[in-house]
């Protein structure tokens, strides 16, 4: 996706790991500076799915670009979570 290429165009270097190495430590520090007290299992995969099933309305790009064998998952669990209006740019 040409957002996540100027993401990464960001990155420090250009080959390996663009997740640091305390990754987890830094996490936890920002959910519980913002008053998170826990964060949902693949939290940041499924706000990804509903947002961009939301945005682009293609459930089999979007299965195909998750590694799922069937939009079946999509509708189940990401369909009318997030509305158009929200996931506009």
């Amino acid at each position: 996706m040409p957002n996540l290429r100027a993401w990464l165009e960001l990155a420090p270097t250009k080959s390996g790991s663009v997740v640091p190495p305390n990754y987890r430590k830094l996490t936890d520090a920002v959910r519980l500076a913002a008053g998170l007290e826990e964060w949902p299992s693949n939290a940041l995969r499924r706000s990804y799915a509903s947002y961009h099933l939301a945005r682009f309305q293609d459930a089999a790009a979007l299965a195909l670009e998750m590694g799922h064998s069937t939009t079946a998952i999509l509708f189940a669990h990401y369909r009318e979570v997030v509305t158009p209006d929200a996931a506009k740019d």
